[in-house]
């Protein structure tokens, strides 16, 4: 009898949605929201990080603290993303959205609506310091233009938030994506990848702080994690599972559900 690796037991499903959350692992103050965006144009900013999951645990912690149980369930993150195809990498399934040495990478498998739901609970959070910078600010996640523009950064004819070319003239790899070039562990017929085998290339998500920074100091707009935008069920950036053609800037993706390889970033306007 074959055996489906990607059947995981009901008890671990169930261990998935109860929240065993310590506390945050850093305080979240008007400074450090400030520094974590760059300007864009003149009212709008862009977070230089997708969004990691010591950020995101952060903002669960909050939510589950002041009794916003409803609003918990909707933002709570789905880790059987790790087991559900492309992607099978059943230890992440414990451990990328709990242990420490994961809190700088992006958060993923979460939903749309758990990402609005961060962008407002960010927008009330910093817009109740005392000590802000800013009068008034909304977070949000950007529509297709605003995340072009800062992908472009200072070059409206870059093909790629790093540039031209995903290789710089030393030979070094600018973003973290699927590379044609090195061979990965695929199961014959369903081409799954076999994150497994393939974390000794590079080939899954990176810290949000990683690769190169484009010319406006925005990093990973191109591969990492790709990033849900203001319209439902719409990606850009590929991620590190999309060979070059999807990290175009230029290029989009659809998505029904949410995936160990989609995250987000949000931007802030002043209003």
């Amino acid at each position: 009898m074959k055996t489906n690796k990607f059947a995981i037991p009901a008890a671990i499903i169930f261990i998935l949605f109860i929240s065993s959350f310590k506390n945050p692992y850093v305080g979240l103050d008007s400074s450090t929201i400030e520094n974590s965006v760059v300007e864009i144009s003149d009212e709008v900013f862009c977070s230089k990080y997708e969004v990691s999951n010591q950020l995101y645990n952060t903002f669960l912690h909050d939510l589950k603290s002041n009794n916003r149980l409803e609003d918990f369930g909707i933002a709570q993150i789905d880790s059987t993303g790790w087991v559900r195809k492309p992607v099978y990498f059943e230890a992440m399934v414990h451990e990328y959205h709990r242990a420490e040495k994961y809190a700088n990478y992006p958060v993923v498998n979460i939903s749309y609506e758990g990402a609005a739901l961060f962008c407002d609970w960010l927008t009330k959070k910093y817009n109740s310091f005392p000590d802000r910078k800013f009068k008034n600010v909304e977070f949000y996640l950007p529509g297709k233009e605003e995340w072009t523009l800062a992908a472009s950064g200072k070059s409206k004819d870059a093909v790629y938030s790093c540039g031209n070319s995903l290789v710089n003239e030393k030979g070094m790899q600018m973003a973290n994506y699927r590379r044609t070039d090195i061979p990965l562990g695929l199961d014959e017929g369903d081409k799954t990848i076999d994150i497994g085998s393939a974390v000794s290339v590079g080939e899954i998500l990176a810290p949000v702080k990683s690769y190169w920074e484009n010319d406006l100091g925005v990093y990973n707009l191109s591969g990492n994690a790709a990033e849900m935008i203001s319209e439902k069920g719409i990606m850009k950036g590929g991620s590190f599972k999309d060979e070059s053609e999807q990290l175009k800037i230029d290029s989009q993706q659809i998505y029904t559900e949410p995936a160990s390889f989609i995250g987000f970033r949000y931007f802030m306007r002043k209003k």
